[in-house]
């Protein structure tokens, strides 16, 4: 058992070993494009983040002039992707140099492959190489590093002895060396807006220099503009003489208008909380608007056939306002009359007085009152069943009654089939009938 655990220790080591080096597969390959690779050699170290993954292995000369450098490292740093970078950095002062690469955003397509050997490229535009400390010692040679060393005796000799004034003068620089540092911090923590103004000024030269002749006019309306300004340089000055007085006067003239920003704050508020509500109404409006032009049409046409119905109904009106009028006492008393008897038990009186009478009338025995009918008959409907308001069948319409107005019909024919006398209704029925003609 402790065997098996020490082979699987080991196995374990192996892996991790195997995971941290890359692999023993082939390494990744992969080649830059520069201005210049002076200094390149093969076999020069390639780092990313600052750490040896691989190393030069080949410099060459392409078209251009331009120089490609083929790089060589491990394979867990594959792939470079489209927005890889690469640098020559020098390790120091006068050591040698080195390529610094970044492999790009994991989310951006692989580097796509370009040269004669079709290896993954990275392309120009995302290269650069440093300038050497050579390169500025190559900007003094003569005369210059003649006049040079002329400058460097000649501030040698006038700073002689002054050791002291020196050491006073950078002891007072240190507070405006120490905002110039700030400045420069605060430039430092602004760096990506100066970039966007230097883009957005680089597109406004841009559009500027599409629009030339735009520009020349506008230079020259400027040139007309100062010109009749010249001309008037007298009354422009008078103008600046009272500017002072006018000046003066606006803080007092301001303090109303301030005084009603001040007030009108609250108004501002709440109009900025409904704001999106009107803007809402706005939208909606028109869509509530078209909506409601057919129901307004409708009731435009249902008005209209109203009116004549409103006309034919004004002599009813009228008679019912009359009536109204008429019977305004009679109403207050039978106000009074139906209070007082509410009040007084009254209606259960006549009401306990009715059924006292029904029963009193009524004939009884040991069980219970009888009620007695008086049944009349009528020789008509005995010589002629058939006749017009004598039908009893209950299957006929509305039970063998014949309406109380049909003038068509015989006295008799107001009975109903069980032989009742006319309905009470009938006056009622005539008056509505005499109103509505």
């Amino acid at each position: 058992m402790t065997k098996r655990l020490l082979l699987g220790a080991v196995v374990i080591v192996a892996l991790g070993a195997y995971l941290l080096i890359g692999g023993s597969g082939p390494s990744y390959r992969v080649q830059a494009i520069f201005d210049s690779a002076e200094g390149m050699v093969p076999g020069q170290l390639v780092k990313i983040a600052g750490v040896p993954v691989g190393s030069v292995t080949t410099v060459k000369l392409e078209p251009g002039p331009t120089a490609l450098i083929e790089m060589s490292i491990k394979r867990r740093f594959a792939p470079f992707h489209a927005d890889a970078q690469c640098q020559i950095l020098p390790e120091g002062l006068i050591s040698e140099n080195f390529v610094q690469c970044n492999p790009g955003s994991p989310d951006q397509p692989s580097l796509s492959a370009a040269g004669g050997d079709r290896l993954p490229t990275v392309p120009l535009t995302q290269t650069s190489d440093p300038e050497t400390l050579q390169d500025l010692l190559n900007l003094f040679s003569i005369p210059t590093d003649q006049r040079l060393a002329v400058l460097i005796n000649e501030l040698g000799i006038g700073t002689a002895g002054r050791g002291a004034d020196i050491n006073a003068i950078l002891r007072r620089a240190n507070p405006t060396l120490a905002q110039g540092d700030r400045v420069l911090g605060i430039l430092d923590s602004q760096n990506q807006r100066l970039a966007d103004a230097v883009t957005q000024t680089d597109d406004v030269v841009h559009q500027l220099g599409q629009n030339s002749g735009s520009i020349s006019s506008f230079v020259s309306r400027a040139a007309t503009v100062a010109s009749t300004t010249a001309s008037h340089r007298a009354a422009l000055a008078d103008a600046v003489k009272l500017l002072p007085g006018l000046l003066g006067q606006i803080p007092q003239n301001l303090a109303p208008i301030d005084q009603v920003a001040l007030e009108g704050a609250p108004l501002l508020s709440e109009l900025q909380a409904a704001a999106p509500q009107l803007t809402r109404l706005t939208y909606t409006l028109p869509r509530f608007a078209s909506l409601g032009t057919p129901a307004l049409q409708s009731l435009a046409h249902a008005a209209r056939q109203g009116e004549g119905a409103v006309r034919a109904a004004k002599p009813i009106v009228e008679l019912l306002h009359g009536f109204a009028a008429t019977g305004r006492p009679v109403l207050a008393s039978l106000d009074q009359l139906f209070i007082s008897a509410r009040n007084s038990g009254a209606i259960e009186s006549v009401l306990h007085l009715l059924y006292s009478l029904a029963t009193d009338a009524a004939d009884y025995d040991s069980t219970s009152h009888l009620i007695t009918a008086l049944i009349i008959p009528f020789p008509a409907c005995i010589a002629d069943p058939g006749a017009l308001g004598c039908d009893h069948q209950y299957d006929a319409p509305d039970q063998g009654e014949e309406p109380i107005n049909n003038a068509t019909a015989p006295t008799t024919a107001t009975t109903s089939s069980h032989g009742s006398s006319p309905s009470p209704l009938s006056g009622l029925s005539s008056l509505l009938n005499y109103l509505l003609k």
